[in-house]
């Protein structure tokens, strides 16, 4: 087993989740291969990573995968020298050439974005979405670029993302706005001991709320969570829906990170 940390950061459009990762006591030779790794933009879709991560508490699970951006060796802190990754969710779909969409009329938008995803590669997951349409338009260039000024168009109606759906192939989700949400998989609960695993208190930001809690891979973004806390118990929701996530993992160091940081609002508001 070798020493590792790893930083995942999570958001919805135009944010990529994102992934910065560092393992130590990889040989030369093995870092002399996968440094190449990266270089040429066109062979992004086929370089891919994949964090897995569990504990006592939670059995392993796909928490990011995504394409290498960039990997080297890092030689500037020996003896520790450590094999740098950074990686990104949906950037294949930023290199894939894709014809144009263009649109005289309308046209209902998921019908537009399922064909996309499929283009992509990614599965496509509607949450709740319907009846939306978008006018006259010509959009070029790369799938995530069409995506994102599409899913900008009705912003005000619809959430959208590029997830990292499974260790294959990407996800792209949509849902509907002002109230809805992700509605994939458990609510986790945030809780402090000894129902849950919350770290310190939870901090107010302006119609939202930031926690801290032992790492839990069961939370997803733009998904609920429930938060029970003595200072949240004022007429205060419970259940908030999580607009960024930022996993900090370590392994075989002493005293090391393993915990999740999440931001949320009340999607009532």
């Amino acid at each position: 087993v070798l020493r590792a940390t790893v930083n995942i950061l999570k958001a919805a459009f135009p944010q990529m989740p994102t992934a910065q990762i560092a393992i130590f006591g990889m040989t030369k030779s093995q870092m002399n291969q996968l440094s190449t790794l990266g270089q040429r933009i066109f062979l992004q879709p086929m370089n891919r990573v994949i964090v897995a991560a569990g504990d006592a508490d939670h059995k392993p699970a796909t928490i990011f995968s995504g394409n290498i951006n960039n990997a080297w060796i890092d030689f500037n802190a020996m003896p520790d020298v450590a094999f740098r990754v950074d990686a990104f969710t949906g950037l294949a779909q930023s290199v894939i050439p894709q014809d144009p969409t263009s649109v005289d009329g309308t046209a209902d938008v998921v019908t537009i974005l399922t064909s996309l995803a499929n283009a992509g590669n990614m599965t496509f997951e509607n949450n709740g979405v319907s009846g939306i349409q978008v006018k006259t338009l010509y959009e070029y260039g790369d799938i995530r670029t069409q995506i994102m000024r599409i899913c900008g168009q009705v912003a005000n109606q619809m959430g959208c993302l590029i997830d990292d759906g499974n260790a294959a192939s990407d996800t792209l989700a949509i849902w509907p706005l002002p109230d809805g949400f992700r509605k994939t998989g458990q609510v986790p609960i945030i809780a402090p001991p000894p129902e849950g695993s919350m770290i310190g208190y939870p901090s107010f930001l302006p119609n939202a709320v930031s926690l801290r809690t032992q790492f839990n891979p069961n939370i997803g973004i733009a998904k609920q969570i429930q938060v029970k806390s003595s200072i949240l118990a004022n007429g205060n929701p419970t259940t908030w829906v999580t607009y960024g996530i930022d996993h900090a993992l370590d392994t075989m160091f002493p005293h090391g990170k393993w915990e999740t940081t999440i931001q949320a609002f009340d999607p009532k508001t």
